[in-house]
This record gives C-alpha cells, structure tokens and sequence, in this order.
C-alpha cells in the first residue's frame, strides 16, 4: 500500500461514508520525538522566578556551567549544572528585549530583538558589562529570538523569527564573525518554510524559530519555534530533514534549547501561567543491535519516530471495517476503487469512480480451512497480492501467494511464489520460529517486500519475487500485535498495533 492507502484505510477505518460506524470519528494522539529522543522521558525543573521569562539558554562545556538571560532584564544567570538553580547574575546592560545568549571560544554573546550582537565583559575587578557589536544589515522592522554559536566556522548565526526580506516559504539566516569580518550582508542559508509545513504532522502557522542549537555528536541543527510549536532538524546549511510536534501541556513557551556534549538536550520554557520550567532530555544512543537491523533493513525497529495513539474506536485496527459482517484484514487504494481483504481469502472491491460505492465480490476459491490477514498492491501497480496467514496444505512449512490481476479482475489459479519457514528459522538460527503474515508492503523507494507477522514476532525482507533475504526479531512488548503495514512515497514506514488489552497505536519509521 501507498501512504494515500494508509490514509484511505485509515478513514475508511472509522467508517467509509458514515456506513460502518454511524459517522464516529477516533482521537487521534500524535507523540513525535526526534530522532534519539523520547519526549516521554522527561526530567522537569523548576527556574527561579528570576527567570520567569526566561528567552535564551547555553550550556558551556569549558566552564560547567549553564547560561540563561531574561527577556527584560540586562543580567546574564548563570545556573549549577546539576540542581539548575541561580548561582550568579551579572548586569551587563539596561533593560530591554534581549533573547538569546551563545558562547563561542568561552565569550559569552547576547541577541537582542532588534538583530544586535553584545559581547559579556567582565574585567579584571569582576566588573561586568557588555558591547554593542554590530546589528544584523537589514532594512525595515526585523524580530529575532534565534542565535547559536558555530565553532567550526568561528561564527554566530542568527535565525529570522520575522524579517521583512522573507515571505511565507522562506526563513533568513545571517552569520556574524566576531574576530574577523563582523556581519555578513548575504544569508549564510535560507529556510524551506513550505518544506517545514509539508513534514510537519499537524498544520500550525509559519515557522518562526525561537531557538536554536547544534547538536554535538550528530551535527544537525535543532531549531525551536514556539509560535508554531514546532522543532525541526536540518543539516548545517539549514536543508530540513524532519519536524516534530511540541506538546503545548510539555512545551508551553519553548524559548531555548541547547545540548551537553553527551547529547543530552535541555530546553527552557518562559513562565506562561507558572514557573519556567527547563527540560532535561537524554540523548538515546543507537545500540548495536539497532545499528544491524537499520543496516539490514533501513530502519531502527526498536525506536519508532513517531508514536500515534488511537482512539477505542480502532482498538482492533487491522485494516478496515466496512459492509456486512466479516472478518476484514487488509485494504488496498488505487485511483478507481478500494480493494478489501477477508480471511478466507476473499478480496471486496469498492468503486470510486462515482458516488455510488458499487461492491463486488471475487473469491480466490482454494479449497479447505484458509487464513489470510496480508494484501499489498505490486510494485507496478498492475496486481494485487494476497500472502497466506496459514493456509491448507501448507503445513507450517510455507507460505503461498496468489495473485489477482486489476485488469482482467481475476485471480491467478497457481501460487505467484512461495516463501519456506525453513529459511527464515536458518536466517534467525531458530527451529522454534514462526512465521504467520499479517501485513506486508513494497517498500517504493527500494522495490523490496516487507512482511509483518504478529504470530512470530518477526519482520522479514524479500525481493519483490519473495526471495527472503533479511528477517528481523521484532520486540514483543513493543509490538504487541502488529497487524497493519505500509509506505509513505519517500520510504518512511507505518506499522499499526491492535490495542488487545490496550491502546491501538500506529509507529512511524522514518528511511535511514
């Protein structure tokens, strides 16, 4: 299935035209973390009311020791690494709107609103003060909140929040070279803003960076915007590879983000209608396992990028609900019709040329006791394929597929391959391995077959002619019945779980 069948299968789940559940919709909760992070993983601290509109934050690796300015005040806090209390503040200037603080060669350096630089001085007496650098080169009214040191280039980049050189699909940033060239005239790199509405999993307004940091160890760029509640990840240029959500009950004003060495990240919140709280994040390192199942596969199985959790009305989501009584497992979208499977293996096709919703049936007619939960549109689109669970005369040892045909609306009589159990135990170096398909998919960007199966517990990998090359363990907790599978058109992969005794959840596994 394409990622429009997902969404097809997905709508049709809670009722194709209001016909299955009498116009009941799902809620639908979207938990998204990026990549080596879990935004349920949490540790919560409280900032002194001092810094209760707390805009910019900056670890410092050298002196141990977080940074942190007020959106009012002319003082730089320092905050201990450990209980993340107040212990320094230094009055560099008068009050006004500054927004930022970046340490680069142990200097640190604040952003106010307007697009100015200030160097922090301290002299010999402890004295402290600050001064004016330069302002970023651009005619009209311009907002910024983002700036983050780049030490490999020796410079400090700021982000537009809302310049008016920019439009709706473009965000600006400007580099400023302390010890040398001071600002560059010309945008270092400018921001995809319709590229970052496109990834994003909710719509929202503009992307309008609030922060942002570079990530030690995967050298990507983080950037925040509160405004849009939005973290998106880039490479250095500023290219957009991914968006996630910002929760408004966990993120209610993110205004600052940065990250130890370590990979833990930290982002602040400006006190909205409680105490500014600061977030701790630990950085998730990639296990060697995962690092063999991405090699093998393209993807990390054991940590999804995104976690949807359904509403009760898709507790036994595995396809589709639609019609009379039946058991319904797999669904297939094509430009005029709606293919659905039964478990006997008949395949129900809706049209969709018009609003009449014509259903016709086709039966593969294998004769004894067959079970089938896996369909999947072939590779060019031409044919349908349908993957036995357990079916006659297979005995455990293999699994048959049969084709039908969309141009002649008929079933091929003879299996279009088969798949030996035995050959997946050898893979896994396991004789008491199972394997019961109850989903499967050509992934479009390298034409190979996926097939999931709940009974197993396991992920296997075949040519589109069902040559088994890889098989992957899947973790039984994490998956606790996955029954639903398919590809959006870049190669990000979706897997569906039946609730059972709990929540029906959909994963989300972006292409490596």
């Amino acid at each position: 299935m394409t990622f429009l069948n997902f969404r097809i299968s997905f709508f049709l789940a809670v009722g194709l035209v209001g016909l299955a559940f009498s116009g009941c919709r799902p809620k639908t909760i979207v938990l998204t973390s990026p990549p080596h992070y879990d935004f349920s993983q949490v540790f919560t601290f409280k900032i002194d009311e001092r810094l209760l509109e707390i805009s910019g934050l900056e670890w410092d690796s050298k002196a141990n020791i977080f940074y942190a300015v007020n959106d009012e005040l002319g003082k730089l806090f320092t905050l201990d690494k450990e209980s993340k209390a107040i212990n320094g503040e230094y009055v560099f200037g008068p009050n006004g709107d500054y927004e930022e603080v970046a340490v680069l060669n142990g200097v640190p350096y604040i952003l106010r609103s307007d697009g100015t630089i200030f160097r922090f001085v301290k002299d010999n007496e402890g004295k402290t003060s600050s001064m004016e650098l330069g302002k970023v080169p651009l005619q009209g009214t311009n907002d910024f909140e983002t700036m983050y040191s780049d030490t490999k280039n020796n410079a400090l980049v700021l982000i537009c929040k809302n310049c008016e050189s920019d439009n709706a699909n473009s965000v600006s940033a400007y580099a400023f070279y302390p010890d040398s060239l001071g600002f560059d005239n010309k945008p270092l790199y400018v921001i995809d803003a319709a590229k970052v509405a496109a990834l994003s999993p909710f719509k929202t307004s503009k992307f309008q960076p609030s922060a942002a940091a570079i990530h030690p160890k995967l050298q990507k760029l983080y950037i925040l915007s509160s405004a849009s509640n939005q973290l998106a990840v880039t490479d250095l240029n500023g290219v957009v590879e991914s968006v996630h959500k910002l929760s408004p009950k966990l993120f209610p004003q993110a205004e600052g983000i940065t990250f130890k060495q370590n990979g833990e990240m930290y982002i602040s919140n400006e006190g909205v209608n409680a105490k500014a709280t600061l977030l701790k994040f630990p950085y998730i390192a990639v296990s060697e396992v995962a690092k063999q199942e991405i090699i093998k596969s393209g993807y990390n199985f054991s940590s999804p990028n995104e976690k949807m959790e359904l509403g009760k009305h898709l507790t036994e989501i595995s396809g589709v609900k639609f019609g009379g009584k039946g058991d319904y497992e797999d669904i297939v979208y094509t430009d005029t019709a709606v293919y659905m499977l039964l478990s006997p293996g008949i395949v129900i096709k809706v049209s969709t040329k018009d609003s009449s919703l014509a259903t016709t049936e086709y039966n593969l007619g294998l004769s004894g006791t067959n079970e089938f939960e896996a369909m999947y549109l072939e590779g060019d689109g031409k044919s349908l394929i349908l993957l036995c669970k357990d079916c006659s005369k297979e005995k455990d040892e293999i699994r048959k597929a049969y084709r039908f045909d969309l141009a002649t609306q008929k079933f091929i009589a003879e299996p279009v391959y088969t798949i030996a159990i035995s050959e997946i135990k050898k893979i896994l170096n396991d004789e008491k391995a199972e394997f019961k398909p109850s989903a499967a998919g050509i992934n479009p960007v390298n034409g190979k077959l996926y097939i999931v199966a709940s009974v197993g517990k396991i992920m296997v990998i075949a040519s589109d002619k069902g040559v088994v090359e890889e098989v992957i363990k899947l973790d039984p907790v994490l998956y606790n019945q996955p029954e639903g599978l398919t590809f959006a058109p870049n190669g990000d992969l979706y897997i569906s779980n039946e609730g059972g005794e709990g929540t029906a959840t959909i994963f989300k596994f972006i292409a490596k």
